[in-house]
């Protein structure tokens, strides 16, 4: 059995992987964004180091899972010959 998590923060990566180990095509994982404001979509809230750290401790376990996958997804990406690339073409098709 294969685990296979998708990652809204690199939404494009997760795809390329899942057609990869499903053996899709490009279109199989294609998409279109709606109702996205390319301001607010790609903005992210800075958080003081104090912050981050109080709510990295009251999530460890969260955190722990997001790292291990995080991870993995990045790793199975590497291992494909063409990985990188993928995602390039990937991204240019998705308007993404």
């Amino acid at each position: 059995m294969r685990l296979l998590l998708l990652f809204a923060d690199h939404m494009v990566e997760s795809l390329v992987v899942m057609k990869h180990v499903l053996c899709w095509t490009l279109d199989d994982v294609t998409y279109l964004s709606l109702k996205v404001s390319s301001e607010t979509y790609h903005k992210k809230t800075v958080l003081d180091p104090a912050t981050s750290a109080s709510i990295n401790k009251m999530n460890w376990a969260d955190r722990l899972l997001f790292d291990h996958f995080n991870r993995s997804m990045w790793m199975k990406l590497k291992e494909m010959p063409d990985g990188f690339q993928q995602v390039c073409r990937f991204a240019r098709c998705s308007h993404y």
